[in-house]
């Protein structure tokens, strides 16, 4: 008896697969590209690149393709497809391409962090107790898990629904903080999170969502780097 057919439509396909596809879809040439995803942008390099100076804002960055790697305080913290960049706080750093060719660009994205959504999680427990309060640089490289990956695909997914953006990707954003929460980063972002409720932050008028929209809002590269005599958009990302 002959052997079924293989079934390929039934394979899931591999989140890095899943977001070169997006990503290089969405970008031409070396640069950074804004998302009607609020928070989250997309960069492409096509070539390496010596290291870059840069202001890095609270985030976490992915590479689907290639490799980089960021210099703080004389330390360097190369990440690829299977380790992640996150920044808990405001960082003066250096941005380096290590892998990138037309043929194979570095693909990969930033999102914005939100404190208040770290802060808000951390206070409805459940989570496991922070026990290091040692001072840190506030930069740092972890595993790139499914658990972790799994939300990013859905969010980046949400590009073909555009009509389904507004209501999906805000909650896909809070599950996204939630398993930084869990990952092996968890100790870095709790120490930065502020140390309140979540109920004393919907009280103040300084985090509500109408202005937290006005502050967080933008689609904008997470971070603008800049070269030593001009400012450069082509390595505004880390």
């Amino acid at each position: 008896m002959a052997p079924k057919p293989h079934d390929t439509a039934a394979q899931p396909v591999p989140p890095h697969e899943a977001m070169v596809r997006i990503i290089g879809a969405r970008t031409s040439g070396s640069g950074d590209f804004e998302t009607p995803i609020a928070g989250l942008a997309f960069f492409r390099r096509d070539a390496p690149a010596s290291p870059v100076v840069c202001m890095v804002e609270p985030s976490i960055v992915l590479v689907a393709q290639g490799a980089k790697q960021m210099w703080v305080g004389g330390d360097a913290y190369p990440y690829d497809t299977s380790r992640f960049l996150v920044t808990s706080l405001d960082v003066p750093a250096n941005s380096e391409v290590l892998a990138a060719s037309p043929e194979r660009p570095c693909l990969g994205l930033v999102l914005k962090l939100d404190v208040r959504v770290l802060a808000e999680l951390v206070a409805q427990g459940g989570l496991p107790p922070h026990r290091d309060r040692s001072p840190g640089v506030g930069v740092g490289i972890g595993a790139a898990t499914p658990a972790l990956l799994a939300p990013f695909s859905r969010l980046l997914e949400l590009l073909d629904e555009p009509a389904a953006i507004p209501v999906l990707a805000p909650l896909i954003h809070r599950e996204i903080h939630y398993r930084l929460l869990m990952s092996d980063q968890a100790p870095k972002l709790r120490q930065k999170a502020p140390r309140s409720s979540a109920a004393n932050t919907a009280g103040c008028s300084e985090h509500r969502p109408s202005e937290t929209s006005k502050c967080c809002g933008t689609a904008r590269a997470a971070l603008t780097c800049k070269r030593m005599q001009k400012t450069s958009f082509d390595a505004a990302l880390p």
